[in-house]
């Protein structure tokens, strides 16, 4: 793809347990403090190492309000640009709903950054959810977010690129003018880019803290902060409390598990539907929570979904269609991914069933029996439907 340069999240979304690696499915924020910078810097050099092109890290929502003591945002990210000399991914949006649920405000952030070092800038949507504002790219940019933007950019000498992040479920409820308005508007902010750039004086290194921020170990943070985001008990320490009591914890617990949900949900279609009409909602998110609380994350949903269809297996709900239907999408999934032949039996007719579950309704009851097969093929390669 020859690109210009590399870009990671200053996060984290995976800690050890044990003998294994958990998955968050969720980024998290990394601890503020000097070791969380030396661990950061270590990790840009070595992506550096292994893939030689110029490197910019992204700056990241935090959920959480801010420890005692611990480096304040703008200043960590500037201390990391620095030492890794490395440039700056400024994502907007997510620096503005800091801002909002607490953290330190947008102008701040700005101020504390060594500005020739931003080369690409993001911006994005959100809403507000249980008094949170959400980084959820559900729209186009408010006019505020526009605003902070043009006048940002305007003291930038090196920015490269504006992308605007929205995920694709939230285009149908947009109107042709409003997306064209957030284009327009980008294109009027990148011709300002630079226009007021003046030489920022070097910075001194003054970070000198003390006190639980300061003193935290990367791995003891990760692995706190991964298990109490996933609902996992744990015994408690200054850190544990600290944490635990901070709402924000239980926001990023139920964006996990929406997001671990959705996974299901998109892989298993027809099955999490027909669960979904026969169980009532209410008790398929209990099953949805059984299962999560006794097992872990994944980062890919396909095998999150075979997970689900063995849980389902051992739980076996008195739903009828539900266990040809499990053995149907499951292969699918296992064609999709080894382009392996497979049949399905099933012990009634599927297609009135797959109608009503795509309609969005409750199929009715089959009466008679009735034995079909079903053959899944892979999709045919570009070279042989030539």
């Amino acid at each position: 793809m020859n690109p210009l340069w590399l870009s990671e999240h200053l996060s984290f979304n995976s800690f050890p347990d044990g003998d294994c690696l958990t998955n968050t499915n969720f980024l998290l924020p990394q601890v503020q403090n000097e070791q969380g910078i030396e661990t950061a810097v270590k990790a840009i050099r070595h992506y550096r190492e292994c893939i030689n092109l110029p490197f910019a890290f992204e700056t990241g929502v935090n959920y959480l309000k801010p420890l005692k003591h611990e480096i304040p945002d703008g200043r960590f990210v500037a201390e990391i640009a620095e030492k890794a000399d490395c440039n700056i991914l400024l994502d907007l949006h997510n620096v503005m709903t800091n801002q909002v649920n607490g953290r330190q405000t947008v102008s701040a952030f700005i101020s504390q950054l060594p500005l020739h070092r931003i080369m690409e800038i993001h911006l994005a949507s959100g809403f507000f959810f249980r008094d949170y504002y959400l980084d959820a790219h559900s729209g186009i940019s408010n006019d505020n977010l526009i605003g902070l933007a043009e006048g940002i950019v305007r003291k930038l000498p090196n920015l490269k690129l504006i992308v605007f992040e929205m995920l694709p479920e939230f285009l149908p409820s947009l109107s042709d003018g409003d997306f064209e308005k957030q284009i327009i508007a980008m294109r009027r902010i990148w011709d300002m880019r630079g226009r007021n750039f003046r030489v920022q004086k070097k910075r001194k290194n003054t970070i000198h803290s003390s006190g639980l921020g300061n003193h935290i170990p990367v791995k003891d943070w990760e692995y706190t902060l991964g298990k109490l985001c996933l609902g996992q008990p744990l015994l408690g320490n200054d850190l544990v409390r600290e944490l635990g009591d901070d709402k924000g914890i239980k926001i990023i617990n139920e964006l996990i598990f929406h997001f671990r949900a959705s996974a299901v949900v998109s892989s298993l279609k027809l099955t999490t539907r027909l669960l979904r009409f026969s169980l009532g909602e209410e008790n398929f998110n209990e099953l949805l929570k059984e299962f999560f609380n006794n097992s872990k994350p994944d980062l890919f949903p396909f095998r999150v979904a075979l997970d689900f269809s063995d849980f389902l297996g051992s739980k076996n709900p008195d739903v009828p269609f539900l266990e040809d239907l499990v053995s149907f999408e499951v292969a699918t999934i296992k064609t999709i991914s080894d382009d392996r032949v497979r049949e399905v039996k099933f012990s009634y007719n599927p297609f009135p069933v797959f109608r009503s579950l795509n309609n969005n309704e409750l199929p009715e009851e089959q009466t008679d029996p009735v034995k079909f097969i079903i053959t899944i093929k892979p999709d045919e390669s570009i070279e042989e439907s030539v």
